[in-house]
């Protein structure tokens, strides 16, 4: 056994929760932590350039008033096309 798996089991026991639901909450967290990074970026972004969707982000792209085309993409990879607070 590795000592990560060793050090795995002793916090799940620690815990009283099994490995699996340790890694199952620990990944949870982990997703919702970047989840939120990746709100904040985009209301950063939706701030910085006071837009409210997608396609007015590409509408200041295509009119060269947006300086970098990864900032579309990182707006964009959210799925959805309506800034929305939460």
């Amino acid at each position: 056994m590795s000592l990560k798996t060793e050090r795995l089991e002793m916090l799940a026991h620690q815990l009283n929760l099994s490995k699996d639901a340790l890694i199952e909450e620990s990944l949870k967290v982990f997703l919702q932590r970047k989840l939120r990074e990746v709100k904040t970026e985009i209301f950063r972004i939706a701030g910085k350039y006071k837009i409210s969707s997608v396609e007015e982000l590409e509408e200041l792209y295509r009119k060269g008033q947006v300086e970098d085309k990864r900032l579309l993409a990182g707006f964009t990879r959210t799925g959805s096309s309506r800034i929305q607070k939460g």
